[in-house]
Order: structure tokens, then C-alpha cells, then sequence
């Protein structure tokens, strides 16, 4: 009986819900996960003033530990779109931090973090990987920029989801990246 096997949760209500219509058992309502918080968050911020919506999804990113449903071996994950539904959610409220953190905030390490939390669900959003870049050469640090820009060549190149032939480099990371390293040269020590 599913009821036995799955238990109670830490508030005493079990796990399963009452058989529905058909006889199947369903979750409680009070069972959730990681993702069924992230949405409430990102639907919290949409409502909210700047400064607290950017606070909710960053609290929504520290939620982030890799890619959605990496660890489960069923197909369904991926065969019905959820894995691609959520790595979209997260890209986007990556991004969106990523951007106010550059452009309003002026605060390159949390586009930077925000942006490394995204390519945890995202691995190869060119948005995300442009983002973490400028926030490294808004940094200022060469070092920085060097490891960003290597990291994102390595992960670029080893996406073999492109056509044959098609570039697997951003024109406008390497831009990016190549003015920056202009702009080191040509300034004094």
C-alpha cells in the first residue's frame, strides 16, 4: 500500500492523498519540490518592486543545483518537456538578475554569481555565458575574464546539439572578449 510505504511528512499528514476517482494515489498538496518553490518565487517577483523581486529570485537561484531532473533515470522528465520547462524558468531569472545587477545595480559579482547559477540549469544559454563574461570584464580582472571566456569555449564546444558546421562560438562573446583584451593592452602599466 502506497500509504504505508510513503508515510507521513514532519507535520504528520501523510504523504498521499486520498485515492482519486480512478484508484490511483496522488501527492498531498503539502508535498512539494525545490521547483514548485522556485515558481511560487519567480510569480512573487513579478508582482514585486525591483528590489525585492531581484532578492526573490535570487533566492529562487540559491535553489539551483544542476541541471532539472538530472538525477532521475525515467524519460518522462525530458520526453515531456518538463526538463526544458524548468531550465527556461531558471535561465530567465538568472538573466533577469544578471541584468539589473550590471545595468541598475552596478554589482558585477552578483551578475556574475547569478549567471553561474543560471549555466548550472542552463549549460549552454549563450545569454547566460555573455552575461557571466561582461560581469568578469566589468570586473575588471584579466584573470577573471580568461577563466570566464575558457570556460564557456570548453562548454560551447562540447555542445553537440548544433548542426554540423555551424559555429559553436558566439561572434558577440568573442567580440567581448577580444576587446576586453585589447583594451588591456593598450593601457600603461
Amino acid at each position: 500500500d502506497a500509504r504505508r510505504c510513503l508515510g507521513s511528512g514532519a507535520d504528520g499528514v501523510a504523504i498521499t492523498a486520498d485515492s482519486a476517482a480512478d484508484d490511483r494515489y496522488t501527492l498531498s498538496p503539502m508535498v512539494g519540490t525545490d521547483l514548485d518553490v522556485f515558481v511560487d518565487m519567480v510569480a512573487q517577483a513579478e508582482s514585486a518592486d525591483v528590489t525585492e523581486a531581484t532578492e526573490l529570485l535570487i533566492e529562487a537561484l540559491e535553489l539551483v543545483d544542476g541541471v532539472p531532473y538530472a538525477n532521475i533515470t525515467s524519460r518522462w522528465p525530458r520526453d515531456g518537456g518538463h526538463w526544458h520547462d524548468a531550465a527556461l524558468l531558471v535561465d530567465e531569472a538568472a538573466r533577469t538578475v544578471a541584468a539589473l545587477a550590471l545595468d541598475q545595480f552596478q554589482d558585477p559579482s552578483l551578475a556574475e554569481w547569478s549567471a553561474a547559477r543560471g549555466l548550472l540549469a542552463n549549460p549552454y544559454s549563450v545569454e547566460l555565458h555573455r552575461l557571466r563574461l561582461r560581469a568578469a570584464v566589468t570586473s575588471g580582472s584579466p584573470s577573471n575574464v580568461d577563466a570566464v571566456f575558457q570556460h564557456y569555449q570548453t562548454v560551447a564546444m562540447s555542445d553537440d546539439h548544433l548542426p554540423e558546421g555551424q559555429s559553436r562560438i558566439d561572434p558577440d562573446i568573442i567580440e567581448l572578449y577580444e576587446s576586453f583584451r585589447r583594451s588591456q593592452i593598450s593601457e600603461p602599466a
